[in-house]
């Protein structure tokens, strides 16, 4: 709070001290669709205002010398949004044009989702390999595939390499990702929301969904 104050003056933080108490008691599933609506009032921001606001975030992020995974979703999922509306920055320069140049990082993303599921072990593995083959790897090294032990710092420099893939490639990750997370036919929330910040940064829009019940997506479904 005190961060807050000196960031963006005594009222806001006074005001965030009052809404703290509704916020924190919110079911979980909430947070992806208001974190969606609340993106429209901050594009309202005068892009100074705007700047303060991300090194508010950025502050407080990492005041505490490690990142959550709700702290990434929100930086790429909130802060990516609002970045191409006020810098209006251009998209990377596609550098990779083939899954297969990406292999470890799209391994390594798949299994993020794979351990924040709520799957038993023989489920995992199934939609692991299932998401592979989505992807286009071989039939033969999916069906040998582990998912990998990950931390944080590797999810940034991943999914910073496929933001420099063609929108092919990206289209492809991202059907994998559904493939793998709708295998068990129910999203949790960590799910949804990672999978909202992967699509946010690779700039490929997709529909809204929330945590619940589905239907699990076959490896042949369209984009």
């Amino acid at each position: 709070m005190e961060l807050i104050a000196r960031f963006e003056g005594k009222a806001t933080a006074e005001i965030t001290m009052q809404l703290w108490p509704i916020v924190r008691n919110l079911d979980l599933a909430l947070r992806l669709p208001i974190m969606e609506m609340i993106q429209g009032s901050l594009c309202d921001l005068s892009p100074q205002q705007y700047t303060r606001f991300r090194a508010t975030v950025e502050a407080l992020v990492k005041i505490d010398r490690k990142i959550s995974l709700f702290e990434f979703v929100v930086r790429h999922h909130l802060l990516m949004h609002l970045d191409r509306r006020f810098s209006k920055r251009r998209p990377a320069a596609a550098s990779y044009r083939e899954a297969s140049q990406l292999r470890e990082e799209i391994e390594l993303l798949l299994s993020a989702f794979a351990s924040v599921g709520e799957m038993d072990h023989t489920t995992c593995l199934a939609a692991y390999r299932l998401a592979l083959q989505t992807v286009g790897f071989g039939e033969a090294d999916a069906s040998q595939a582990e998912p990998r032990v990950w931390q944080m710092g590797q999810l940034e420099t991943s999914l910073q390499k496929l933001e420099m893939s063609t929108m092919e490639v990206k289209k492809s990750f991202l059907q994998a990702a559904a493939v793998l997370i709708t295998y068990d036919h129910e999203i949790n929330v960590v799910e949804a929301e990672l999978f909202r910040a992967f699509a946010e940064s690779l700039d490929c829009p997709v529909p809204s969904f929330v945590a619940g019940k589905t239907k699990a997506l076959q490896r042949d479904s369209t984009n």
